[in-house]
């Protein structure tokens, strides 16, 4: 790999192992607090939320201003400064707050990193995949070093070990480097315009998609609990599903030079409907419950690399960091927000094997939106491979 590169992975690394302790962990540290169950589903989901309007705040700043490395090392300090107050509270309101204002600005530099790197690979968009798996490294690595540390000295080292990762996030911001692009002042369209039936059914997919992870993301540690399992044991869940996830990055790029984007994603929302079936059954089999986290490799390896290309294939230059940004909105934000906080309200009432029944249905509306996005390949040539 390209010296230039090697910034681009540690900052895939520090930003993903942040979310591999936010994710399993949080939930353990807000419970800690004397959190009900409904109010943990309320303060992940805050994370999820500032993703529908912080990435394309963002994302249209960098577009317009054209200072894309400053706006994601200026969002990352800011992160990282919002999270140290975490120390100091402990009732619900504060928390919000403070997961307000981190997530806001943490959020914010994903998408924009995404589009550097492209930008950096230019004519080898197909090697992002081996950049990103660092990420997927990153997350494994905090999920078997959160669960020792949580194991050996309790959840109130879980905001630590966070804001330890925040701070090792923005200096890897500082090795970053931005291509020269040719600037030009021709009139860049509003995104609404560049609009047809194939993106709008590759952004439902996404919706549909992450709303049915929400409950995963926020609820699989506690779930996991509840059946008696040890954090450490399920550190090593969380591991082994991202673990597969590195895997497919690693060969990623020759999936997608085979296979249409139309056959991955309906593979994506079977095996997605699938791995959760599996969960709500089977979840006293600790070889099943590894082989539904296995599937990670495609629910969200072989999902985001799809997405990633897909996107920057259906959108002019000039739209990229605004393209990327709502990717993440709709998908992350407005999906998986959307659907912790069903999941929050479900679980009052319902036992979670049954929240994972449901899930597995509502991933399978995901399939009629294929239905418009093949009749539009069909009519005209589509620049999709």
């Amino acid at each position: 790999m390209s010296r230039r590169f090697v910034g681009f992975s540690a900052f895939y690394f520090f930003y993903f192992a942040t979310l591999g302790t936010y994710l399993p962990y949080w939930p353990i540290y807000l419970k800690a607090q004397g959190m009900a169950l409904h109010e943990i589903g309320e303060l992940m989901a805050i994370a999820l939320l500032t993703k529908i309007f912080a990435p394309y705040i963002w994302g249209w700043l960098a577009d317009r201003l054209h200072y894309r490395l400053k706006l994601i090392r200026w969002s990352d300090f800011i992160a990282f400064a919002a999270f140290v107050p975490i120390f100091y509270v402990s009732d619900y309101a504060s928390i919000a707050i403070i997961l307000f204002l981190f997530s806001f600005f943490w959020n914010a530099s994903l998408p924009q990193v995404e589009v550097l790197t492209l930008n950096n690979l230019k004519y080898h968009a197909h090697r992002y995949s081996l950049i990103r798996l660092w990420g997927s490294v990153g997350f494994i690595t905090t999920n078997i070093v959160g669960a020792w540390l949580v194991s050996t000295h309790g959840a109130d080292v879980i905001p630590w070990l966070m804001l330890s990762l925040l701070l090792l996030l923005w200096l890897s911001t500082q090795t970053l480097s931005e291509p020269r692009l040719p600037f030009t002042t021709s009139h860049i369209p509003s995104i609404v315009h560049c609009f047809n039936p194939s993106l709008i059914a590759l952004f439902t997919i996404c919706f549909f998609i992450q709303f049915v992870h929400g409950p995963y993301y926020a609820y699989f540690t506690i779930y996991m609990q509840e059946q008696g399992y040890s954090t450490y044991t399920i550190g090593w869940f969380w591991s082994f599903g991202v673990l597969a996830e590195v895997v497919v990055f690693i060969y990623c790029s020759a999936l997608l030079r085979r296979y249409s984007i139309l056959r991955l994603l309906f593979i994506v929302i079977m095996v997605t409907a699938l791995r959760w079936l599996l969960l709500a059954y089977y979840k006293d089999y600790i070889a099943i419950v590894l082989f539904a986290q296995s599937m990670h490799a495609v629910t969200f390896g072989v999902y985001h690399a799809v997405l990633i290309h897909a996107i920057s294939k259906l959108l002019p230059s000039g739209l990229e960091g605004r393209g990327q940004a709502l990717y993440s909105s709709l998908s992350f934000g407005v999906g998986g927000g959307l659907g912790t906080y069903v999941a929050s309200q479900l679980l009052e009432q319902i036992p979670g094997w049954q929240l994972f029944v449901y899930t597995a249905l509502v991933t399978l509306v995901a399939l009629f939106c294929l239905w418009p996005l093949y009749l539009a390949n069909r009519r005209e040539p589509s620049p999709l491979p």
